[in-house]
């Protein structure tokens, strides 16, 4: 099984099998194939590279590689959601929907609260549609201080080989 109890303390713990089929997924989507271009990116701008692929509603960080060798490293673990209210991925994302379809995807994973995000995070929807509208005639997000003090980043959507959809996002932070 996924799951196994422990019998000294009788709790629960994920099993191998549940990491091995988490192998599998990044294995068949693609993360092993683009990880040499991620590798490069950061190498060239020595900042932390990041690929997000939607899945359904949600648009989940799945490879990185980091270019800073020294200093100050913004270095989160893979495989969680992206806050969509104030990255740049969720931006970008959110920019190639149209403003309902926006609003109604960030109402779905809800908004973290203020104090949780850095001080140039939006505070309103108004204010979030005006970035995405922004990010829509620029054709990528740019974020500053939006997630944490002293932060930054930019992304921009992958398409589909036809460009009819989006299947994930590229970021720089």
């Amino acid at each position: 099984g996924y799951v196994r109890q422990n019998s000294e303390n009788s709790r629960y713990h994920l099993s191998t099998k549940l990491v091995a089929m988490g192998f599998q997924y990044l294995a068949s989507s693609g993360a092993d194939i683009v990880q040499p271009i991620l590798d490069r990116l950061a190498q060239e701008t020595g900042e932390l590279v990041r690929l997000g692929v939607v899945d359904g509603e949600r648009l989940t960080w799945i490879a990185k590689s980091q270019g800073a060798r020294s200093g100050l490293r913004y270095d989160p673990d893979m495989g969680r959601d992206a806050p969509l209210y104030y990255t740049a991925s969720g931006h970008a994302w959110l920019a190639s929907m149209s403003d309902a379809m926006a609003l109604a995807q960030v109402e779905r994973q809800g908004i973290t609260p203020p104090e949780g995000v850095g001080p140039n995070a939006p505070h309103s929807n108004v204010e979030l549609l005006e970035r995405l509208r922004i990010a829509r005639e620029q054709g990528y997000a740019c974020v500053e201080e939006s997630s944490a003090i002293g932060t930054s980043a930019i992304a921009a959507v992958v398409r589909s080989p036809l460009g009819k959809h989006v299947v994930g996002v590229l970021s720089v932070a």
